[in-house]
């Protein structure tokens, strides 16, 4: 006789006028025609009987267990919201599942589920030898993401940018941060994604970073004035222009502004272009004074006795020079005047023979032990 774990069967016995049942374990009495059994395991049953005439007689009963067979299921037990599980039972040959709430079938080894929240399931199921077993299935349904990677972003060459990531629990760049906020560097233009995830579900989303360079500018070059002087500063670069410092300058947003330092300074340009993109330049303006610009040297004379440009003077003192001495060439490289002191004396237009020299160009030099300056001077008589 067999039964399943935890069931019970009744044993019935006849033929006599007294019953006594053992062993009483699993037995529900120890005496009577019929007891109930619910033996844990395979138990052998005795029964004797006495007719009431001091005769008795026994019989023996197996009463075999049978185990249910466990059952399995298997499938993923973690979806992603709207969509569907497979699980498959297994160890019985019949199943009935619910409650029926997103399943697929109530019936079957293999159902498909497709719950809209998380659920738990049980199987019930009979083995070959009838037996009855449960177990029970929990069913996590994860939202899915809503990954957003923030807007595109604009940077310098060198620059860095912090991008922040929303939408999940859990966040991972393709930079390799796996956190929601990330800084990069990049060196070119880069497009970077960020899978975002709640437990098993997961999308992507995109963000740009522009790599944009600075502008390319020039401040100049680097130049000496006179104290008192001034000089136009000239700037080159596509942008929004900044000079500093603004004492000295005419203008700090213009392209050319007139600097008019008192002393040596270092004026430095910045340009930022309308990516924000910004570049620094420099240049310096030195206050001193210039060799031979000190000087007024006439270009042209007429050497005609009218008391008018008649002679070829220097006029001013120039601090580089500390004596003068005048050499006066024509054309040909021949010395028509040649004088040690250039400051008290002058060229009047005659050549080393005391006559007026031809109508022409000379070249004169202006020599002193420390510079020296040459240029040219027009002879024209007028008669």
């Amino acid at each position: 006789f067999s039964i399943c774990l935890v069931s019970s069967t009744s044993l019935s016995a006849s033929g006599g006028n007294a019953y006594v049942w053992s062993p009483s374990s699993g037995l529900s009495a120890t005496t009577g025609t019929s007891v109930n059994v619910s033996p844990t395991a395979t138990s052998t049953y005795s029964v004797t009987v006495d007719n009431g005439s001091g005769c008795t007689a026994t019989a023996q009963l197996i009463v075999n267990v049978n185990v249910p067979t466990a059952i399995a299921v298997v499938g993923s037990t973690s979806i992603c919201s709207g969509t569907s599980t497979l699980l498959t039972a297994t160890g019985a040959v019949a199943y009935a599942w619910f409650p029926a709430t997103g399943l697929s079938s109530t019936s079957g080894a293999v159902i498909t589920a497709t719950p809209s929240g998380s659920m738990t399931y049980t199987v019930a199921a009979v083995d070959v030898n009838g037996c009855s077993a449960f177990t029970t299935v929990n069913i996590i349904v994860n939202a899915m993401p809503t990954p957003n990677a923030g807007p595109d972003k604009n940077i310098c060459v060198g620059q860095s940018t912090s991008m922040t990531a929303s939408g999940g629990a859990n966040y991972l760049w393709s930079s390799g941060t796996a956190a929601a906020i990330t800084t990069v560097s990049p060196a070119v233009t880069t497009i970077y994604t960020v899978t975002v995830s709640n437990g098993n579900c997961s999308r992507t989303d995109l963000v740009t970073v522009t790599v944009n360079n600075p502008p390319i500018i020039n401040a100049g070059n680097n130049d000496t004035i006179n104290p008192g002087g001034a000089i136009t500063l000239s700037g080159t670069g596509s942008g929004t222009y900044i000079w500093s410092p603004t004492g000295s300058l005419s203008c700090t947003t213009c392209t050319n502004p007139v600097a008019s330092p008192s002393v040596t300074t270092t004026y430095f340009l910045t340009v930022t272009e309308s990516n924000g993109c910004t570049s620094i330049d420099s240049v310096t303006i030195y206050v001193e004074i210039k060799c031979g610009e000190a000087l007024v040297v006439p270009n042209v004379i007429t050497p005609n006795a009218d008391g008018i440009n008649d002679l070829f003077k220097i006029i001013g003192f120039d601090p580089c020079m500390d004596s003068y001495s005048l050499v006066i060439y024509n054309r040909w490289g021949l010395v028509e005047c040649e004088t040690s002191s250039a400051v008290t004396t002058f060229w009047n237009g005659k050549s080393s023979s005391g006559e007026t020299v031809t109508d022409g160009t000379y070249y004169y030099v202006i020599k002193s032990s420390k510079s020296e300056l040459k240029g040219f001077v027009m002879v024209i008589s007028k008669k």
